[in-house]
């Protein structure tokens, strides 16, 4: 029943990647948290030592990179929208925002693979999203400083390796209109929904922040 809901939901919702799909399906088939209470101290040192097993230093970086795109995603305007995928526990009455703040305030790689405490149910089920999500513990994370004195810095995660082959209908195109590298910018805030969701044409909605003077669409440089 749990993966016909997700699957139902899949198809009625335009919102809902590939990609988003597959981790909630792989959250499913894990059964990360169990469906009713808290693991125990046994099952819980079993699902963070099957975590530690499987992470590397990168895929570390990674997970604490996850964790403030999604504190990002959480703090903005639209974090109902944006904060997608994002598990079944953190939903109920008011701000979906706001929950999520509160159980990733303490959340850091190092704190949660360290194994000194026990984590309670919404920590659980995201540190096992978070694990499923299909770039998780791939890509390139570098980052870089202008000065040492400078606190500015920039991230750069390169995802190239988990890319995959693009579709039939992308290769056509590219043979046929040749293709080329741009850049879209955006707000920290959606960056996670962009990774995890892909880019959608925001055009005329309530999430437009800056016009469509040249047409419906996303927009590149």
């Amino acid at each position: 029943s749990k993966l016909s809901s997700i699957a139902a939901a899949s198809d009625s919702s335009n919102m809902m990647s590939l990609s988003a799909v597959v981790s909630k399906l792989l959250q499913a088939l894990n059964n990360l948290p169990p469906p009713n209470g808290n693991l125990s101290d046994v099952e819980q040192s079993d699902f963070i030592r099957k975590c530690v097993s499987q992470y590397t230093t990168m895929s570390l970086r990674i997970l604490d990179m996850q964790l403030l795109l999604l504190r990002c995603a959480a703090a903005g305007k639209h974090s109902a929208n944006f904060c997608t995928p994002i598990p079944d526990e953190f939903h109920g009455e008011g701000w979906l925002g706001e929950r999520i703040l509160a159980v990733t305030e303490q959340m850091n790689s190092t704190e949660l693979l360290s194994g000194q405490r026990n984590l309670h149910k919404q920590e659980q089920a995201l540190l096992g999203m978070l694990h499923s999500l299909p770039w998780s513990g791939q890509g390139t994370l570098t980052s870089s400083s202008s000065s040492q004195k400078s606190s500015n810095f920039e991230l750069c995660f390169d995802m190239e390796a988990i890319r995959g082959e693009p579709s039939p209908r992308f290769s056509q195109l590219a043979k046929e209109r040749g293709v080329a590298t741009v850049f879209h910018g955006t707000k920290m805030e959606n960056v996670w929904s962009i990774l995890n969701c892909g880019l959608w044409t925001l055009s005329e909605t309530k999430f437009c922040q800056h016009g469509s003077i040249l047409g419906k669409g996303v927009y590149f440089s």
